[in-house]
This record gives structure tokens, sequence and C-alpha cells, in this order.
């Protein structure tokens, strides 16, 4: 389980839905490379890399969240309903810690093509 799987059942209990990125499509490298190609691209190479990191602990998450693309939905939520999911959150996430940390995933898909640009 992850943070953002966390994250978003607890914005569900306040009825919110945290809107899918808009990388999120690119996220899949057989998608990339299929974009690519189809938009003229030749000799088309895609390289995923694990880019992830660590909190130090569940309030670095929070303090992410919390100034990432959720904040707008965030800022929907009364005051009480903020500081109980901030809880709740938090709580939760700090169970997710090894010794290392909270893992962050972020796999990162580097894409590269050749344009021979368009022939008249």
């Amino acid at each position: 389980m992850s943070g953002s799987f966390i994250l978003n059942r607890h914005l569900a209990t306040y009825g919110l839905q945290n809107p899918p990125r808009a990388s999120s499509y690119l996220s899949d490298a057989g998608r990339c490379h299929a974009r690519l190609e189809a938009a003229g691209f030749t000799d088309v190479t895609v390289d995923t890399e694990q880019l992830g990191y660590y909190y130090q602990n569940a309030q670095e998450f929070w303090g992410e969240t919390q100034h990432g693309n959720v904040r707008v939905l965030l800022a929907t939520l009364p005051p009480e309903h903020l500081a109980r999911l901030h809880r709740d959150l938090v709580t939760e996430v700090a169970g997710l810690a090894t010794d290392a940390g909270i893992w962050r995933s972020l796999p990162v898909n580097f894409c590269r093509g050749v344009n021979r640009g368009r022939e008249e």
C-alpha cells in the first residue's frame, strides 16, 4: 500500500476525488513509445528510471500533499474536516515507515526519438 492510495481513500470519505495527474497518461512506457511514433518520430526509445525518495516521516508526506495538486481539494474542506483528515492521514501513513523512512515511488520515463521533419 502506498501513501497515495491511503490519501485517495481518505479523500473519498469526504466525497473528494484526487484528479489524475496531467503526466499520468504518460506513465506507461508503451504509451509513450506509441505517442512518439504516432507523432512521426523514428528510432524511439523509452527508458524508465526509478527516481523515488523517502520521506523522513509522515508529517513530511503531509507537507508535500498539502502543497501538491491536492491543495485545491483540501481548500474546499471546512477547517475541522481538514484537521481530521490531516490527523487520520498522518497516523495511517506513519504505519508505512521503515528504518529508511516512507517510500515515495516515482518512476520516470525518459523518451527519445528522431524527428526528421515533414517532407513537403
